[in-house]
C-alpha cells in the first residue's frame, strides 16, 4: 500500500511539473538556451571567447554549460520520438487531437522574443524537474529511517511553491547542485572519496556550494579521513576538471581559467544584495548599493566575511559528535546563514539553506513551523525577482508599494527566524539541562 501511495505521489508531482513546464520561460532560461544551442551546433571550444549572443554572455561554469548543450541533444531525441509516435498513431487510425498539436508545436519557435523551439526550452527543464523529484525521495528516505511521517515531508517538499516554481517555471539548476552537495555530506564519513567527487560536481554546476567548503573540510579533518583517500578524491576532481576544461580551450588551462573563464563568470558589478530578502536588504530595499558601502566604519563586504567566519565556527560546535543529524544542522547553519549575511547574494542562492532546513525539521519537528514561514518568504522572494504569474497583481502591489517596504519586514523575518532556529538548536546542544531532565 505504501509503495502504491509513493508511486502515486511521484506521478502526480511529475505530471504537475511537466504541465507547468510549457507555460512560461524566464530570460535566464533563454540565455541558457542560447549557450546550449551554440555548444550543440558549433562546439564548446572557444565558447567563453565568443562575443555575439542574443541575450547574455555565458557566465556559468563549464560543467553547467556542457549540461545546457546536452539538453539540446535531449530535445533532438525527444523530437524524433514524438514524431515517430505520430507515425505510429496514424497507422493505427487513432485521432490524436491535442497531442498532434503539441507535437506540431514542439519544433516551432516560441515567439520572436523567445527565438528557441518549445521542445528545447522544455528540455532544459527536464533534468531540474527530475532532480526535484529525487530530492523529494531523499527526504522521504531520511524520514523513513528516522521513523517519522515520511509522506508528510515528501508532500511538503514536492508541493511547496518554491520547489516547482524554481524547476518547472524558472528552469534553474539549483536542485541539481543541491542534491549532489547534500549527498556528498551524507556520505562523507562512510565514502569520503565519492563524497569529495560529488561535492566537486555540485560546486561545478553551482559555485554557491563553495560556501560549504570550510564545513566540508572541517568534517574531513574531524573524522580523520586517511590522507590517501583525500588525495585520491582530489586527484579524481583535478582529472575531471582538466577533462571538462579541455572541451572549451586548446590553450594553457591556467591562462584560460584566469584570463577568460573567471572574468566571464564574475563579470558583474559588486552589489550589497541583489533581490535577496537577506540581512543587507533591510538597509537597501530596492536600491542597488555596492558591497563596499560603509557600515560602522567598515565596508559591508568586510563585515560579511567576519559574519561568515563566525557562522562557520558556530557550525563546527554542533559537530562534537559527527552523525547525520549534526551534519544537517551544520549545513543549515552555514548555507542559510551565508545567504543571509554575505554580500552579492541573489534570491535563489538560499535554496540549499531552505531545503536543508526542511531536512533539519525531520530531526527537530518543532522547527517545522519556522521553516514553513522561511519557505513562504523564499517563494515571495522568487516571485519578486520575476513577477510571474502576472495575474498576481495584488501580491505585486503589496511587495512594491511604499518603496518596497514589505521587503524590510520579510528580510527581518528571515533574520529573526534564523536566529530563533539557531537559538533552539543551541539550547539543546550547548546549554545545561535542568537536573530533572537528565
Amino acid at each position: 500500500m505504501k509503495t502504491i501511495c509513493l508511486s502515486a505521489i511521484i506521478i502526480v508531482a511529475l505530471f504537475f511539473r511537466f504541465l507547468l513546464a510549457p507555460i512560461t520561460f524566464h530570460q535566464d532560461l533563454l540565455s541558457q538556451a542560447g549557450w546550449g544551442q551554440y555548444i550543440a551546433q558549433t562546439g564548446s571550444n572557444g565558447f567563453y571567447s565568443h562575443n555575439i549572443w542574443i541575450f547574455s554572455w555565458p557566465n556559468h561554469p563549464p560543467l553547467a554549460s556542457l549540461y545546457y548543450g546536452y539538453c539540446y541533444k535531449i530535445y533532438l531525441q525527444l523530437s524524433l520520438r514524438l514524431h515517430q509516435s505520430i507515425l505510429f498513431l496514424n497507422k493505427t487510425g487513432f485521432s490524436g487531437g491535442n497531442y498532434y498539436n503539441f507535437v506540431d508545436s514542439f519544433d516551432k519557435l516560441v515567439s520572436p522574443e523567445k527565438p528557441y523551439s518549445l521542445g528545447f526550452l522544455i528540455s532544459l527543464k527536464i533534468i531540474p524537474i527530475t532532480f526535484d523529484i529525487l530530492i523529494g525521495l531523499l527526504i522521504f528516505y531520511l524520514t523513513k529511517i528516522n521513523k517519522k511521517n515520511s509522506f508528510k515531508y515528501l508532500l511538503i517538499y514536492l508541493f511547496s511553491p518554491f520547489s516547482w516554481y524554481l524547476s518547472s517555471l524558472w528552469g534553474q539548476t539549483d536542485q541539481m547542485s543541491f542534491l549532489l552537495t547534500i549527498v556528498s555530506f551524507l556520505l562523507l564519513t562512510k565514502e569520503p572519496v565519492i563524497s569529495i567527487v560529488l561535492f566537486f560536481l555540485g560546486a561545478s554546476i553551482k559555485p554557491t556550494s563553495l560556501f560549504l567548503a570550510p564545513l566540508f573540510l572541517f568534517i574531513l579533518i574531524k573524522t580523520q579521513v586517511s590522507f590517501k583517500k583525500i588525495l585520491l578524491g582530489v586527484i579524481i576532481c583535478v582529472a575531471l576538471n582538466v577533462l571538462i576544461f579541455r572541451f572549451f580551450t586548446d590553450v594553457n588551462l591556467i591562462k584560460f581559467t584566469f584570463n577568460t573563464l573567471l572574468p566571464r563568470i564574475f563579470d558583474r558589478p559588486p552589489r550589497l544584495t541583489t533581490n535577496a530578502y537577506n540581512f543587507w536588504h533591510i538597509f537597501t530595499l530596492d536600491r542597488g548599493w555596492s558591497n563596499k558601502t560603509t557600515f560602522l566604519f567598515l565596508p559591508a563586504i568586510v563585515w560579511s566575511i567576519f559574519l561568515y567566519i563566525f557562522i562557520n565556527i558556530l557550525s563546527f560546535k554542533f559537530l562534537k559528535q559527527i552523525n547525520l543529524k549534526s551534519i544537517i544542522i551544520s549545513v543549515f547553519v552555514v548555507s542559510f546563514g551565508s545567504w543571509l549575511f554575505l554580500t552579492d547574494m541573489l534570491d535563489r542562492y538560499s535554496f540549499t539553506g531552505i531545503v536543508s532546513g526542511l531536512i533539519l525539521s525531520i530531526y527537530h519537528p518543532k522547527l517545522l513551523k519556522y521553516w514553513l514561514v522561511l519557505s513562504l518568504i523564499y517563494w515571495l522572494n522568487l516571485f519578486r525577482g520575476w513577477w510571474f504569474p502576472e495575474s498576481f497583481v495584488g501580491l505585486k502591489y503589496l511587495l512594491t508599494t511604499n518603496n518596497y517596504i514589505a521587503g524590510l519586514f520579510l528580510s527581518l523575518g528571515n533574520v529573526l527566524i534564523y536566529f530563533k532556529m539557531v537559538y533552539i538548536l543551541s539550547s539543546e546542544y550547548f546549554l545545561p539541562r535542568p537536573s530533572n531532565q537528565k
